[in-house]
């Protein structure tokens, strides 16, 4: 799931992506207002701070599976 925010003026949204972008529109026009620096990880929250709505919150992570097959994951289970 990916979250998102409309400020309290419902003038702008607040998104994340899968991507690690977080990006900021103008909700009438779609206008692409910000795009804030990339994550190293999906964005899955973004959220106007209350107080202050030209800060903007999120939290990343997503879950990642191992393959048990691939090389990487045997040399993940052998470091125990």
């Amino acid at each position: 799931r990916i979250y998102f925010d409309i400020d309290s003026n419902g003038t702008r949204l607040v998104t994340g992506g899968t991507d690690g972008q977080t990006l900021v529109y103008q909700i009438n026009s779609g206008e692409l207002l910000t795009k804030l620096p990339g994550q190293n990880d999906a964005v899955n929250g973004a959220h106007f701070n209350p107080r202050d709505e030209d800060v903007v919150v999120i939290s990343t992570g997503q879950r990642h599976f191992v393959d048990e097959d691939s090389p990487a994951s045997t040399a993940l289970n052998s470091v125990q």
